[in-house]
């Protein structure tokens, strides 16, 4: 095939020399899944590398069937839920070493054949890849491949003799969806949310503390005064707390919102994402019920705020920790 450097899979950038390929069938695995490189291209900038990982094309044409007509209609509370359970695997290359020298310069994008989909829909450079590498002919195999072109720090290399990527901690949604009115102000008593742990069954408690609106005009001197200015501040606090591994994810359901423009004139405008709230491990002062105290601001709003709607929309958990892959090692592989 025909590479350059910094090309991806939607444009062409035909300048500059070709890359140089050098086979080396690398093959290895990460979160279950198989990944394989068939080729490494160098330049004399640095080097670009395909790797390849097959699909499960049922799971993902029945995801899309589940998906399907919804993409306007969607909220970001399911959004982020659905992310959790996408089909097509994630594989976050975070650094890599060539040669043993780090290399910190890494763009990159990624692309899938899709079994079954229109072929006009599919891009040239993928067909031209399954045409290229046997293991993902067939007119029933979708695959991924993601694209990484890395540029050499100091002297460019002519000969690859050890490749090894670094990855980053991940972490997968377990989804809670429960939503709940607060009103701003200091109510006669606390608020109490529960939920239920959705792994363990373990039942949680949400202690809210505070709801106080603020104004970023009177707060903030040189605050931009075209831009709306209300906003609350959350505190609570979470028992009995989540496992090191886990973390408790808040957001407020942004509302409708009135914008008075120079003229006078009103407009609605809303949206469905909302300001976030991550309980993570807290060094803060403690509550009343002797948990650290975390805290969540609101979107800003031109109007002042009464009643404020909440999600708890889940519970991140570590999914794979930070990984060191040794993909090639010429010394090894000559023994």
């Amino acid at each position: 095939m025909k590479i350059y450097f910094e090309q991806n899979f939607w444009g062409s950038r035909e300048n500059g020399p070709l890359g140089i390929p050098q086979k080396v069938d690398l093959k290895f695995t990460y979160d279950s899944q198989q990944y394989q490189i068939p080729m490494i291209y160098l330049f004399p900038e640095g080097i670009t590398i395909d790797i390849f990982s097959q699909l499960d094309t049922e799971k993902i044409k029945n995801f899309e069937e589940k998906c399907k007509n919804r993409e306007n209609n969607i909220s970001e509370e399911e959004r982020l839920c659905l992310e959790a359970v996408h089909p097509i695997p994630e594989f976050p290359l975070d650094k890599i070493y060539i040669n043993n020298e780090l290399v910190q310069t890494i763009s990159r994008c990624s692309a899938c054949y899709i079994a079954g989909m229109d072929s006009n829909e599919q891009d040239d450079a993928l067909r031209e890849m399954q045409r290229e590498y046997d293991f993902i002919k067939g007119k029933d195999i979708s695959f991924q491949c993601i694209r990484a072109h890395v540029k050499f720090l100091k002297t460019p290399q002519k000969e690859i003799n050890t490749l090894k990527f670094i990855t980053s901690k991940t972490e997968v949604l377990l989804p809670v969806k429960k939503h709940f009115m607060i009103e701003v102000g200091l109510p006669e008593k606390e608020y109490i949310v529960e939920f239920i742990h959705p792994l363990n069954g373990i039942k949680h408690h949400v202690y809210i503390n505070e709801v106080k609106e603020f104004n970023a005009r009177e707060q903030f001197q040189q605050y931009i005064p075209n831009n709306p200015f209300h906003y609350a501040r959350i505190s609570y606090e979470l028992e009995p707390p989540l496992s090191q591994d886990e973390r408790l994810f808040i957001r407020e359901i942004r509302q409708p919102d009135e914008v008075v423009s120079a003229g006078g004139d009103k407009a609605i405008i809303g949206s469905a994402c909302g300001a976030i709230g991550i309980i993570g491990k807290s060094d803060t002062e403690l509550g009343a019920h002797g948990y650290p105290l975390e805290t969540i601001f609101t979107n800003m709003y031109w109007k002042s705020l009464k009643d404020i709607e909440m999600s708890i929309v889940g519970i991140y958990k570590e999914k794979c920790a930070e990984e060191e892959i040794v993909v090639y090692d010429l010394a090894e592989d000559k023994i």
